[in-house]
This record gives structure tokens, C-alpha cells and sequence, in this order.
């Protein structure tokens, strides 16, 4: 049902980022992040969408100097997470993962070091926790982001 929106709706920046996950290409996906980027200016979808561009990028320089800027604490951990991640430090993403409290973003977060560590069992177990903690759209997002790391198209 959310997909038969998105696609009805995938004009609209934020729509078009959900679609280009789930039916683009990485250069879809940056494209559309690139566009919510210039379309809203509000700080907290600056600092989220610009972390997931440079999440897409690998640019793990700009993802940590991101992260550390962002208000949210689970944010922070996140993206610094996930940077760690990009740059094969799990152990840093492992302590940084103790610091989330939001369910969805800690299981995210567990999902990327699994892939990282090519530990199929566990990447599938903490995708499906982390899809199974988040609701509307941002589950929607979470399906097609987790279903890209297993495809290896992040």
C-alpha cells in the first residue's frame, strides 16, 4: 500500500528518495537525496538527508563531521556509527551502537557492522528488527536500505 503511494507521489522530493530505493538505481538514490537537499531548508532535514548522501557517497570524512554536528544523540551515534562501519572500524560501531535508545537505529545501525562482517544470519536477524521497530515511511525506507546492503548496492 505505501509503495502504490510512493509511486503515485515519486514527483515530490521526499517521496521520490523512498522511490529511488526501492525501484532506482545508487545514482537514483543520490540524485533524490540531492534534491530534498535543495528543496527543504530545515535544519533537521539538512543534517539527516545530508548524512545519508554522504552515506551513499562513502564519504566518511563529511559523514562523521554530520553526525557530530546533529542534535539528536541517537543521530550522532548513528551516523558516526555508520561511518565507522564504511571505514571498517566495528568495534568503534559497536561502541557507538550502545548509545542509541531508538530501536529502529540501534538494529540499523547492528545490521550495517553484520553486513560489514559478511554475517548473513545476523544481518538478516538486526534488518528485520530494525524493519519490525519502525512504522509508516520510515519503514518503508528501512526495508529498501537494508535490501540494498544485501544486494551490496549501497
Amino acid at each position: 500500500m505505501i509503495d502504490r503511494f510512493i509511486v503515485h507521489n515519486h514527483s515530490k522530493p521526499l517521496f521520490g528518495y523512498a522511490y529511488a530505493l526501492a525501484h532506482g538505481s545508487k545514482e537514483d538514490v543520490i540524485q533524490s537525496l540531492k534534491r530534498i537537499i535543495a528543496s527543504y531548508p530545515q535544519a533537521e532535514v539538512q543534517e539527516i538527508y545530508k548524512a545519508n548522501l554522504a552515506f551513499y557517497q562513502k564519504d566518511t570524512k563529511k559523514l562523521r563531521e554530520i553526525a557530530q554536528a546533529m542534535s539528536s544523540p541517537d543521530f550522532t551515534n548513528y551516523y558516526s556509527g555508520l561511518a565507522a562501519v564504511l571505514k571498517k572500524e566495528l568495534p568503534a560501531a559497536e561502541e557507538l551502537a550502545k548509545g542509541i535508545r531508538t530501536p529502529w537505529t540501534y538494529h540499523s545501525l547492528q545490521a550495517a557492522i553484520a553486513w560489514k562482517r559478511k554475517d548473513t544470519e545476523l544481518f538478516r536477524q538486526e534488518a528485520d528488527q530494525a524493519v519490525r521497530h519502525a512504522v509508516g515511511m520510515q519503514r518503508y525506507v528501512i526495508f529498501h536500505t537494508m535490501k540494498r546492503l544485501e544486494e551490496g548496492t549501497v
